[in-house]
């Protein structure tokens, strides 16, 4: 497995992974048009909006992309994971690459906002609830953040 930074040749395999990674996953608490409403967000012109303004990785496995996530300011978002390929800390790696990018940024804090299924993860990684958010057409959201450590 290799992670490398996101490239616009990409956005339609990654825009086609979010949306199998959306649709595969565990959505409990979310109805069917959520579902459709947040994989149908992520067209490769949506998720190629502002890419000045974001770091994006994606992690390849040969030339398949297999999972992919973005840090934008201080903002965590984005992170997919083909579901063959959950569970054998890909995750974990996206998140210690942007945590370290956050810090090199000089950033002391970063925040996500975690569906149902995802706030476990993110706990065990540290990160803290910080309230609920209802998103009209994507449902329950559950911001959380994580202190990167004191100022130097």
């Amino acid at each position: 497995m290799e992670f490398r930074i996101f490239h616009a040749a990409d956005a339609r395999e990654v825009s086609a992974l979010i949306k199998r990674s959306v649709k595969e996953r565990d959505n409990s608490g979310y109805t069917s048009e959520q579902i459709d409403s947040l994989a149908g967000y992520y067209t490769p012109e949506n998720f190629c909006k502002d890419l000045e303004m974001k770091v994006i990785y994606v992690c390849t496995d040969e030339m398949r992309i297999a999972g992919t996530a973005t840090l934008r300011d201080d903002e965590v978002m984005a992170v997919f994971i083909l579901p063959e390929y959950q569970r054998n800390g890909i995750g974990n790696k996206f998140m210690d690459v942007l945590e370290d990018v956050a810090v090199r940024k000089g950033l002391y804090k970063v925040w996500l906002v975690a569906g149902l299924s995802a706030v476990n993860f993110y706990e065990k990684r540290g990160y803290c609830f910080v309230r609920e958010k209802l998103h009209p057409s994507w449902g329950k959201g559950i911001v959380m953040e994580k202190s990167l450590g004191k100022r130097k």
